[in-house]
């Protein structure tokens, strides 16, 4: 649970979610792409918005029903989306 790796919850350690939160992080200065599934789809526009009037250049793929491991998971249907992004922001080859 997320309580038990930042050592308590966004009342008892404010700072620590402060300084997780990627929107708090903006601007990254580089180009992003956001993947979300079901545990944080409700957070993608919110943070595309926010990291374009930051002025960062983001690409937002909310995939509603996907689990939250699919993104770095190899075996998972997903990967190759993943990796043609990857591909992408490295200006490789696709």
């Amino acid at each position: 649970m997320i309580t038990d790796l930042l050592g308590g919850s966004p009342e008892q350690r404010p700072a620590r979610y402060h300084d997780g939160s990627p929107i708090e992080l903006l601007p990254l200065k580089v180009p992003v792409e956001f993947y979300a599934g079901r545990m944080f789809a409700a957070h993608a526009a919110p943070y595309e918005a926010a990291a374009k009037r930051a002025g960062d250049v983001v690409k937002s793929t909310v995939l509603a029903d996907a689990g939250h491991f699919v993104f770095i998971d190899p075996r998972s249907e997903v990967w190759p989306q993943v990796v043609k992004s990857t591909r992408r922001l490295l200006s490789m080859p696709e």
